[in-house]
């Protein structure tokens, strides 16, 4: 990546590519090329991909979710490596392949099942199902954790709210209560 980038600032022709790759170049990389006295610039680079394959092919394929990392932080992570392993492809073959690599790298089986029954068709799309079903994964496991205490009967004591025989309840609920329990102690409700 920087060195095309060197290439197209400096205006280097195929010759002077070739020239500063070799010179670049060290140990074992500049080993394998000691037979490539005339070669041209692609037949070098063709050379050294054959034998070492690209790091960031290797890289996007074995890339997996760190515990703190978002998956936003994934998807432009996978993003850049598919754009820098693929950089001559058809614009939809990276995106294509970082979806696949975007799926491997999570780290709930859960999660990739349900994505990949969903088909998505581009990055971004893997990337807003994949936030929604987090989401309400995480919604449904909190929802599990939280322990349900059950409600307790609230119970109306009718010696403490009577006045001069009368009982003073303002509730509907409560006041059917304190009537029943009136009705058993023998006041009448007025």
């Amino acid at each position: 990546m920087k060195f095309n980038a060197a290439a197209r600032y400096n205006g280097w022709t195929e010759a002077d590519k070739c020239a500063h790759l070799k010179t670049s170049l060290t140990g074992a990389a500049a080993a394998l090329l000691w037979q490539l006295e005339d070669a041209s610039f692609g037949e070098i680079i063709d050379k050294l991909t054959a034998h070492y394959g690209s790091k960031e092919v290797l890289e996007l394929k074995c890339y997996r979710r760190k515990i703190s990392e978002s998956l936003q932080e994934v998807a432009a992570e996978l993003e850049r490596l598919s754009a820098l392993a693929y950089p001559g492809a058809m614009i939809l073959m990276p995106d294509i392949l970082a979806v696949d690599a975007f799926i491997e790298a999570l780290d709930n089986t859960a999660l990739k099942y349900k994505l990949q029954e969903r088909e998505p068709s581009s990055l971004r799309d893997t990337l807003v199902t994949a936030m929604k079903l987090e989401s309400l994964m995480l919604a449904r496991d909190s929802a599990k954790d939280q322990v349900r205490r059950p409600l307790r009967a609230a119970k109306a004591d009718v010696s403490s709210v009577q006045t001069s025989g009368q009982v003073g309840v303002s509730s509907p609920h409560l006041r059917r209560a304190a009537g029943e329990t009136c009705q058993v102690r023998g006041i009448r409700e007025s």
